[in-house]
């Protein structure tokens, strides 16, 4: 019975399991029961030599522990897949095992190490080394290297052999250790505050680069022509001398202790507008009244000044009535507006004209004092 491929429940390597869920990690391992070497039985009765370096002798360990079988059997299996295969093993790898080898991690071999392995694997051995024209010691290296870089990299396929799964090497890591607490918890909590942290970074960059488009967007608007990096400069730059004159200020203010009037004395004659000390402290004194609310006296004084003006308007209008063509329309043709309109109307009006007369009346002010 054939499975469906889009069925999770029914393929075959289904790995929709939580088992991994705390094993982050990769653990590279190989089934090497099948291997030559391992189904050999004949006695290791000869002996080779070689000279390792600190990294070297690390690689040996690092294969011993990916096959998983001892360091005689990781060397022994090494060897018998160079000799299957020795041009690619020295156009790839022998500049690291030469004897005269200035590559790191493969100087100062003051290491010795021996390996027992059967009479045919030396002969073989020793055959494939006069075959490529080195020595049984660059030999060893040799094998070494290149079956630990072909691992790494998965380059090479050793012979007879499967890989194990990262779950059975989890279920055999669990059976070995049964009582054993995760050593991983940390690592997995300070992992997710890192990618908290660093999603929390980007949105704040995203934000940021948002709101400088946007003025460079108002910016182009006002000066076209320019290019959108010569408006981006243009604008930082005024930005960061507009930090510079606030930082400014505000040390003054700090420093002196200066009140609200003397703080807009200060900006008016830091804004480059060449005013003398009387018209900055004029224009100061007006932006303060400004800012401040309205007396009762001033706002009777111009609700007067609003009915005089609208007396006289009454007056004029009726002296001098307009004088127009348009023909009047049907009453029945257009939609009559409803009183509470025309009283909105009337407010919103006058709301205009109190506005546009308190801003009259003190830039007027500010002339007078000024001439």
């Amino acid at each position: 019975m054939k499975t469906n491929p889009t069925d999770k429940n029914r393929q075959k390597f289904n790995k929709s399991t939580s088992a991994l869920s705390n094993w982050p990690f990769k653990a590279a391992r190989k089934d090497v029961s099948k291997h030559p070497v391992m189904k050999s039985k004949e006695a290791c009765s000869n002996r080779m030599v070689t000279m390792l370096s600190q990294q070297e002798e690390m690689i040996v360990v690092g294969l011993s522990n990916h096959l998983q079988c001892d360091k005689r059997e990781a060397l022994r299996i090494a060897l018998h897949e160079l000799c299957l295969a020795p041009n690619a093993a020295l156009d790839k790898c022998y500049v690291y095992a030469k004897s005269t080898s200035k590559e790191q991690g493969h100087t100062s071999r003051d290491r010795q190490g021996t390996l027992s392995l059967p009479k045919a694997e030396k002969e073989l051995a020793q055959k494939t080394a006069k075959q490529l024209e080195i020595t049984d010691k660059e030999l060893i290296r040799l094998a070494v290297i290149w079956v630990g870089l072909g691992l790494k990299d998965d380059s090479i396929k050793l012979t007879n052999t499967k890989n194990v799964s990262e779950l059975e090497v989890r279920r055999d890591w669990s059976r070995a250790n049964p009582n054993k607490k995760s050593s991983i918890k940390p690592l997995l909590i300070a992992q997710q505050k890192g990618m908290e942290k660093a999603e929390q970074e980007l949105d704040e960059r995203f934000i940021e680069n948002e709101i400088r488009n946007k003025k460079i967007r108002e910016y182009l608007k006002c000066n076209p022509g320019l290019s959108w990096e010569a408006a981006r400069i243009e604008l930082e730059g005024g930005l960061d001398e507009l930090d510079a004159l606030e930082q400014l200020i505000s040390q003054e203010v700090e420093k002196e202790s200066l009140n609200k009037l003397e703080e807009k004395i200060l900006r008016y004659q830091l804004n480059g507008w060449d005013l003398t000390d009387q018209e900055a402290r004029q224009a100061a004194e007006i932006e303060l009244k400004e800012e401040t609310p309205l007396t009762e006296e001033e706002t009777e004084q111009l609700e007067r000044e609003l009915e005089e003006m609208s007396r006289e308007e009454d007056e004029y209008r009726k002296k001098n009535p307009a004088k127009s063509n348009r023909k009047i329309p049907h009453p029945l043709k257009y939609k009559v507006r409803s009183m509470d309109e025309q009283l909105k109307d009337i407010d919103e009006r006058r709301e205009e004209i109190i506005k546009a007369q308190q801003r009259r009346y003190r830039i007027e002010g500010f002339f007078d004092d000024l001439f």
